[in-house]
């Protein structure tokens, strides 16, 4: 008996570039641009950039998350998938928020904490499996292991990062579904190894799986 799941993006829900919203370092004087497009008939979101991280003396980040206000009930799951056809083999990020920052007297968002998965997608097709307790609370960058547990039920913001404390990159990255155990699956075409670039190609889905009951 196949696993019960969610899809939140992709599979039975085809990606809508509109529904993601770019966050990059540029807020904070940095340079960095990231892209999400969907293909033509919308099953692959492809994330693209550019990572620099000479503005900000070697930090830097490059993201998309999700526009507000959108919210999903994710405490029945257990954690997300990711499927991977092919990738660049970099690190990408993927991050939780359970409440929509207030915003500064500048337009910024306040600072507040994010849970986060780092993840290095394998070169060929893989799936990543990332459950909740792999994720980790941050504050500004920074570890905050005193966090109050992130609420499943009132997810708020997902996001996909790139981000280094090293050189310059331009990466593209192809994904393709998301859904629960939550499963998020992607899927890339074939490229090119550029070292700077960044490249991500999801063909799937972020989608959520329940494995037994609670």
């Amino acid at each position: 008996m196949p696993e019960p799941k969610f899809c939140l993006f992709g599979g039975i829900k085809p990606w809508n570039e509109h529904a993601w919203i770019s966050s990059d370092d540029r807020v904070r004087g940095g340079k960095s641009r990231s892209y999400l497009v969907n293909s033509a008939d919308s099953s692959i979101a492809s994330f693209r950039g550019d990572l620099d991280i000479t503005a900000l003396g070697g930090a830097g980040f490059a993201s998309h998350r999700t526009v507000d206000p959108q919210s999903w009930d994710l405490f029945d799951y257990h954690g997300l998938r990711i499927g991977i056809a092919e990738s660049d083999g970099k690190k990408y990020t993927l991050v939780l928020k359970d409440e929509i920052p207030a915003k500064r007297a500048d337009g910024r968002d306040e600072s507040t904490v994010s849970w986060e998965y780092d993840f290095v997608p394998d070169r060929s097709e893989a799936v990543v499996t990332a459950f909740w307790s792999d994720f980790k609370p941050t504050y500004r960058g920074q570890p905050k292991p005193d966090a109050t547990p992130l609420h499943l039920e009132n997810i708020k913001r997902i996001s996909i990062m790139m981000r280094s404390p090293g050189s310059v990159q331009v990466n593209e990255a192809h994904i393709r579904d998301m859904d629960t155990i939550g499963q998020c699956y992607g899927h890339s075409d074939s490229m090119t190894d550029l070292p700077d670039q960044y490249y991500v190609r999801a063909v799937g889905m972020l989608t959520g799986v329940v494995e037994d009951a609670r």
